[in-house]
């Protein structure tokens, strides 16, 4: 009887999670839409550390205000780069998806701050022993 009940309560738990479609690879004209339509007020606070050699990863951190007004859809973040360490939404960790170079969170309406710490892809960094430089086109600043 008891296996029963966490069986129900399991298939219950499940149903109510939202499900939304995986956002495609890139950034569709609907996906670009929906973020003209529903986000304003954004800003970026982007941080990176640089260790002294070559081969050591380069860690991030990405802070983005952003005022939410349609929480039909989740909130699409475009990121290429090597790894996801964390999400935070007012420095409380969430849960967040990461498929098809996007990371996927539930919307929340109104005022939002996300934090992600990363790892940085190396893609469209340039880097030697003494600096290190970009040059990004838009498509290009989610692979660092």
């Amino acid at each position: 009887m008891r296996s029963y009940i966490l069986v129900v309560c399991v298939l219950i738990a499940s149903s109510c999670a939202k499900h939304y479609p995986l956002p495609d690879k890139g950034v569709s004209l609907d996906l670009n839409d929906f973020r003209k339509r529903s986000i304003s007020d954004i800003s970026y606070d982007l941080s990176f550390d640089v260790p002294a050699g070559k081969a050591a990863p380069i860690e991030g951190k990405v802070t983005i205000n952003f005022n939410l007004s349609d929480v039909s859809q989740p909130v699409v973040f475009d990121f290429k780069g090597k790894e996801v360490k964390a999400v935070r939404s007012n420095n409380k960790e969430i849960e967040y998806e990461y498929a098809n170079e996007h990371i996927i969170i539930d919307p929340v309406p109104g005022q939002n701050s996300i934090t992600i710490d990363f790892i940085a892809g190396d893609l469209s960094l340039n880097r030697n022993e003494k600096f290190l430089y970009t040059l990004f086109v838009p498509d290009r600043a989610s692979t660092c």
